[in-house]
């Protein structure tokens, strides 16, 4: 009797086992999905799920209007941001945040709320931390699976854009770039100085239209220090802009030189076009 116990017990483990092995993951209805961009110098990363639209009309139908919706399907979307930022004109905590939204006719509710299990059927407007306003455009592709995306990237902004069906949302992201980067510029002490750090320095002032005096002493010590064919051209650019226009021709001439050298045609038409400017106001 104990004998047949214990082949009854061994019987039962082989077919627990067995069944165990046998199970079947089926693919999601609506996978996971993950999307991370550095917004300024800011990392900023969405998670979500992608339902698909299947035939089926979207807004205003499956998603009635007016009603709040978890911007996804299965879990919260969720949005993690690095530092502080500026979303729809409005600040932002860095943290992570759960995104619901409320989609309109007109216009749509995107919201940041602090509860990350949130979903339809516990949602608190208590717990929002964030609202902000953002108008629907219709595209003329029609996206079959719920997108995220960071679009229309530029020096420190970026768009958090929603499309699905021919719907498309964007909620503008601005991170604090300048405030990061005049700190890296302060930081940059004596002993560390070189001609890259000068070179990227007088790049950002440049470009940002900032302090053109500060930049164009450090591109002067970047390319007595180290000359390059991209540096020498910053020192024209800026040069060109502060009307030292025979100083930016001899720039743009070594420049052209040292691109030519380095097999860099591209530098050769940019110092081309900057000479032929030059040479107009001189």
């Amino acid at each position: 009797m104990k004998k047949l116990n214990v082949l009854f017990l061994a019987l039962v483990l082989f077919c627990m086992v067995s069944f165990a092995q046998a199970q079947i993951t089926p693919p999601a209805p609506s996978p996971a999905a993950s999307v991370t961009q550095v917004v300024g110098l800011t990392n900023v990363s969405v998670n979500y799920s992608r339902p698909s639209a299947k035939g089926r009309a979207i807004f205003g139908s499956l998603l009635k209007y007016d009603q709040v919706w978890r911007t996804g399907a299965n879990q919260a979307t969720k949005i993690n941001i690095a530092d502080d930022v500026t979303i729809g004109g409005s600040k932002l905590a860095k943290g992570e945040y759960a995104i619901m939204s409320i989609p309109s006719q007109g216009e749509w509710t995107i919201i940041f709320s602090k509860n990350l299990g949130v979903n339809e059927g516990n949602y608190k407007m208590e717990e929002d931390v964030l609202r902000v306003k953002a108008k629907p455009t219709m595209t003329t592709n029609k996206v079959e699976s719920f997108t995220i995306a960071f679009t229309d990237l530029g020096m420190n902004t970026a768009n958090l854009e929603f499309s699905w069906e021919n719907t498309s949302v964007k909620v503008k992201i601005e991170a604090d770039v300048d405030a990061k980067v005049e700190k890296q510029i302060a930081d940059f002490s004596n002993p560390n100085k070189d001609a890259n750090g000068f070179y990227q320095a007088a790049s950002y002032y440049f470009n940002n239209g900032k302090d053109l005096n500060k930049a164009y002493d450090w591109i002067v010590k970047s390319t007595s220090m180290q000359p390059q064919y991209w540096t020498m051209y910053l020192k024209a650019q800026i040069e060109m802009k502060l009307k030292k226009y025979k100083e930016a021709i001899a720039s743009a001439e070594k420049s052209a030189e040292m691109a030519k050298a380095g097999n860099n045609m591209q530098y050769v038409e940019f110092n081309e076009k900057l000479l032929s400017e030059a040479k107009k106001m001189k």
